[in-house]
């Protein structure tokens, strides 16, 4: 999708500026507003962030980029340093080699992220992998009191299903890496997202699968996370929610089975409707042990999977792994029309 795709509405008035992020109650019916909407606490230029790796290390130069685009706008108050500096989160003598740090060092800068009284986000260095690692450490309390909004994608869809079920809004977006090789037009949508100068943005331009419309609150994550999630107690609630789904080196057969999963769980049936973001890497060459005569795309694998689901299901959404990765608020409600290849969010 062009730079064009996303289309923001007009700013939040100022007493949709106040608020806090409750819960929307129960699952809703596909289709029905829920009747309690998700409220949020906004943030302003200059006021405290911080920047956490709950999964993977960095890559020193990415990850130092990306904070500098941070620090230009808010105050960073916490944040990982891969170098190991003291009062960190590094721990490299006891970590495993594709952590941040060990499992207590990760979830301790978690919970004093959320606890400080001066942050009012928490950004995500990478994902990687590690954040399902941590899930039963968690406190609940933590997030639950003050709603901060957790910022980040990939592994993170592990704390977006945590935050899911706990009724607070996160924001499925770029980690702090892969900041600058964002387009200045997606960093602003993000910004003004988090600070509250959007009442509605459109995805545009998607492909549709299955033809129709659907409505319900959004939940975006990584396929790989949530299929690995499925039958433990943190899967999120998809159950009348809009599935927005995004993948990163993947073998197409991989994805064939990551799907087929949570077909054979019932829980892709139980969406209102699916979009399918970013694919990347997760196509097959011709000549190689899956793929023997003919290039295989990983879209195409996923299509053939979700081709008989009896709900709406879109394509090409500018969501994921690519240089595009537009910023969507979870829980928000969703608008779905696979005909006008459109995906409305109400912020």
């Amino acid at each position: 999708m062009s730079r064009a795709g996303l289309a923001q509405g007009a700013a939040s008035t100022g007493a949709e500026r106040t608020g806090r992020y409750v819960s929307t109650g129960a699952p809703p019916q596909r289709g029905d507003r829920p009747a309690q909407q998700f409220s949020g606490r906004l943030l302003e230029p200059g006021q405290g962030v911080a920047v956490v790796a709950p999964a993977g290390g960095v890559e020193a130069e990415a990850y130092a980029a990306g904070l500098g685009i941070l620090a230009a706008r808010y105050r960073i108050v916490l944040a990982y340093d891969p170098l190991g500096a003291a009062g960190t989160h590094r721990e490299p003598s006891s970590a495993l080699p594709y952590l941040s740090a060990n499992d207590d060092t990760r979830t301790q800068a978690i919970h004093a992220a959320l606890r400080h009284p001066e942050v009012t986000a928490v950004f995500c260095a990478r994902g990687g992998y590690g954040c399902m690692r941590l899930l039963e450490r968690l406190d609940d309390t933590a997030l639950r009191s003050r709603g901060l909004p957790i910022v980040g994608f990939s592994d993170v869809t592990a704390l977006h299903a945590w935050a899911a079920r706990l009724g607070v809004r996160s924001i499925h977006g770029p980690v702090v890496t892969q900041l600058p090789r964002l387009p200045r037009p997606q960093l602003d949508a993000l910004f003004a997202l988090l600070e509250g100068r959007v009442a509605d943005l459109t995805l545009r331009g998607l492909r549709g699968l299955r033809p129709g419309r659907a409505r319900g609150p959004l939940f975006a994550g990584n396929l790989a996370v949530l299929a690995h999630l499925c039958g433990t107690p943190y899967f999120p609630p998809l159950a009348g929610r809009i599935l927005l789904l995004e993948e990163v080196d993947e073998a197409p057969y991989r994805v064939d089975r990551l799907l087929t999963q949570l077909l054979l769980a019932g829980e892709l049936q139980r969406a209102a409707g699916i979009v399918v973001g970013q694919l990347v890497g997760c196509d097959a060459t011709r000549g190689s042990t899956w793929s023997r005569s003919e290039p295989l795309r990983g879209a195409a694998v996923a299509a053939e999977r979700l081709a008989a689901l009896e709900v709406p299901v879109a394509f090409g959404a500018a969501v994921g792994h690519g240089n595009e990765n537009v910023a969507l608020p979870q829980g928000a409600w969703s608008e779905l029309d696979t005909v006008g290849g459109t995906l409305k969010i109400t912020v």
